[in-house]
């Protein structure tokens, strides 16, 4: 019976984790402030995971908002820091959704990262 437990607490934290980082890379490249994002990010979290998986709202809360607003804001930063810097400008050359589709891949790199690492972690242990 435990294993179902960690089962769902390890489907919370990836669902927590994708929808951190395509929702700080989407309201970025929407225009959203931080402060507008984060809780439209947590909104979205809260509505995925207790009203349409079932999860009850202490739980989802409670270890699932955490992983979503360091994901979010990482997502987010990540975003604003290539839309400033060296990215920027070479990509937009490129089209208008290019230095967005760079973002969105640097949040895939940084999820598959965070797996493998969990995964190396678990493997030591």
């Amino acid at each position: 019976m435990a294993g179902a437990g960690e089962t769902l607490i390890d489907a919370l934290a990836v669902e927590a984790v994708i929808i951190g980082a395509f929702a700080g890379a989407i309201l970025w490249a929407l225009g959203a402030r931080l402060l507008w994002g984060a809780p439209l990010a947590a909104g979205a979290f809260l509505v995925a995971t207790v009203l349409l998986d079932s999860y009850r709202l202490e739980p989802a809360a409670g270890y699932g908002i955490p992983l979503v607003m360091l994901t979010f804001l990482t997502a987010w930063l990540i975003a604003r820091y290539v839309e400033r810097r060296f990215l920027w400008l070479l990509q937009s050359r490129l089209g208008l959704w290019t230095p967005v589709a760079t973002a969105l891949v640097a949040d895939v790199c940084l999820i598959a990262f965070l797996f493998v690492h969990r995964s190396r972690k678990a493997i030591a242990q």
